[in-house]
């Protein structure tokens, strides 16, 4: 930066945002594919009355002239360095930071009773990306029995691998029915904030027609918010979701509902505190009691 005589007074390096620097690369997918929509969110609330964003009318829209949804944007030809610089940071946000492992009793909720052949399946990482979490889960737990399946949309898959032989990627659009039947555990992570209702309502149906009774288990790494005083962080992730595909982080009720319209009912949550994200078990309709209240100490205990 110069003043006015032409005298620099600050200068900035930015190095190269690669692969190990996820945070840089979370600051250019802001400013090169969220910036432009950030610009349009007064004018499009106000164009629709301030009605909230759906998934195809919206800032986004506005922005880049489409009535595609925000993540079919990304999935276009021209975002494809956005969208990788986007699977590259969520691979990478995590080192340092706390995992839902951290606090979630795995061991004794997933592995306890699991079967232990070769053909069965214990985890289905739903929308997992790159497969960094289902990694994670190996590592901690090495003795783990059964298969892990890691889905994503091919593009995805195609840049995923296998995780050297740890998991089975699978290219699979969770909008259309889930073809894998029965698993221990369907996790699905940081996904369903990125969508409104009524397409969470559709990804949820299709995970609970392939849950098997009294076996299969729902979980759902999200932010949980307060009914008021959310913090400064929640808030500004909501808006981004909001406006970039008309999402939202969401309230014990709210989740309550979402998933009731699933025919399936929240089992119990775990949290640490409003900034971290929780872990929400659900199970069918009819397998399970319903939820009672988010403890910060690590676990909520259902009523």
């Amino acid at each position: 930066m110069y003043d006015s005589d032409g005298q620099m007074w600050l200068q900035i390096h930015v190095p190269n945002p690669g692969p190990s620097n996820p945070h840089l690369l979370n600051v250019c997918d802001r400013f090169d594919f969220i910036g432009p929509v950030f610009q349009k969110l007064p004018g499009s609330l106000a164009k629709r009355n301030y009605r909230c964003p759906t998934a195809t009318q919206g800032p986004l829209q506005d922005a880049y002239n489409t009535n595609l949804s925000g993540w079919e944007v990304f999935l276009e030809p021209r975002f494809a360095d956005s969208l990788q610089d986007c699977n590259l940071f969520m691979k990478g946000r995590r080192q340092g930071s706390l995992s839902w492992l951290d606090f979630y009793p795995f061991a004794e909720k997933v592995l306890a009773g699991a079967p232990t052949d070769a053909e069965s399946v214990l985890v289905v990482d739903v929308g997992g990306g790159l497969g960094h979490g289902l990694v994670e889960m190996k590592e901690r737990f090495p003795e783990s029995p059964g298969r892990l399946i890691l889905q994503d949309l091919s593009k995805t898959i195609e840049q995923a691998g296998n995780g050297e032989g740890i998991f089975e990627p699978m290219a699979h659009d969770f909008f259309t029915p889930q073809p894998v039947q029965g698993p221990k555990i369907f996790l699905i992570r940081q996904v369903l904030h990125d969508w409104p209702d009524r397409e969470c309502q559709q990804i949820l149906q299709h995970l609970a027609a392939a849950m098997r009774p009294e076996h299969s288990k729902l979980l759902i790494n999200e932010f949980v918010l307060a009914d008021v005083g959310a913090s400064d962080f929640i808030i500004a992730i909501d808006l981004v979701m909001m406006g970039m595909s008309g999402g939202m982080e969401r309230t014990v009720s709210r989740w309550n509902k979402l998933l009731a319209s699933a025919g399936l009912r929240i089992e119990n949550i775990l949290t640490l505190n409003e900034e971290t994200e929780s872990v929400i078990e659900a199970v069918l309709s009819g397998t399970s009691r319903s939820c009672g209240h988010i403890s910060t100490t690590g676990a909520t205990v259902a009523e």
